[in-house]
């Protein structure tokens, strides 16, 4: 089992068969992989700033301040490198003879889907929520089953396109 894991967990972070087999599609897609995991990060951050939000923990608590900094970190980082990976992708599969014998309409439909997350999540961030306060609001309003107000039209179309990504993400 270690063994297992210890050959999993850098292929799963890092890529490591595409770098290997296929060192040009890795440029792409290790940006467009990393983006994800740091997105998912930032949603479990997200999720823990808002409960100690709902705790009552003060935003000025070391704890608080540490979690308010990753999240920027995760989130900020996150969708810019996924936004280049994923644009990268798309390059890829569309000027390149041979992935383009092998990319399906789907393949694009998934990769623009995926772009249109970043990129809203993107805008929402450097537009209207640098500290990423209005989507920590969300989560703590999603925890509490209470509305949420305020919300900046970039933020709720990236809320509606995560939202409609993870209903579709199963099929």
């Amino acid at each position: 089992l270690i063994g297992e894991i210890k050959f999993m967990i850098p292929e799963i972070l890092f890529v490591r068969g595409v770098y290997h087999d296929n060192r040009k599609l890795w440029y792409a897609s290790f940006p467009f992989h990393f983006g994800i995991y740091l997105v998912i990060g930032w949603l479990a951050l997200l999720f823990v700033g808002a409960i100690v939000n709902i705790a009552g923990l003060p935003s000025e608590n070391p704890i608080a301040t540490f979690i308010q900094s990753l999240t920027v970190i995760f989130g900020s980082v996150g969708f810019v490198v996924g936004s280049i990976g994923c644009l990268g992708l798309l390059m890829l599969r569309t000027f390149d003879r041979n992935l383009r014998h092998f990319a399906a309409p789907k393949d694009y439909f998934n990769l623009l889907f995926i772009l249109a997350i970043f990129l809203t999540g993107l805008l929402s961030w450097s537009s209207s929520d640098p500290l990423f306060t209005m989507s920590r609001g969300y989560m703590k309003s999603l925890i509490a089953f209470s509305p949420m107000t305020g919300a900046s039209p970039s933020l709720t179309a990236h809320i509606v396109l995560l939202s409609l990504f993870i209903m579709y993400l199963p099929f």
